[in-house]
C-alpha cells in the first residue's frame, strides 16, 4: 500500500493541477478569441467589398474621415500632417492694405 501524502504534498499536487487547468483554460479561450476575430474580419471584408462595389460615394466619404496615418496609407492618401503643411491652392489670399 502506498504511503499517504502529507498535506503539503497534496497542496503541491493540487497547485500543479490548478496550473495545468488554468493553462488549458487560457488555451481554449485564446482559440475561441482567434475564431471570433477571424469571423469578424471576414464579415468586415465582405461588407467593405460590397460597399466598394456598390456605393463608391460612401467609400469616398469614409476616406475623407480617416485620421490615422496607417488607415490613410491603406487607401493611398497622404498623411494629414502632409496636408496641413502644404498651402491650400483654392483659398483666397488676404489683401494687405497700406
Amino acid at each position: 500500500m502506498a504511503a499517504r501524502k502529507s498535506k503539503s504534498e497534496r497542496l503541491q499536487d493540487l497547485d500543479q493541477k490548478l496550473s495545468e487547468l488554468l493553462a488549458r483554460k487560457r488555451a481554449i479561450e485564446s482559440e475561441q478569441t482567434a475564431v471570433e476575430r477571424k469571423a469578424l474580419n471576414h464579415r468586415k471584408a465582405i461588407l467593405g467589398g460590397w460597399l466598394m462595389a456598390n456605393d463608391p460615394a460612401a467609400v469616398e466619404r469614409i476616406k475623407g474621415q480617416l485620421r490615422r496615418p496607417q488607415d490613410r496609407s491603406a487607401f493611398g492618401l497622404a498623411p494629414l500632417d502632409a496636408l496641413r503643411d502644404t498651402p491650400a491652392q483654392d483659398s483666397p489670399q488676404q489683401e494687405q492694405f497700406a
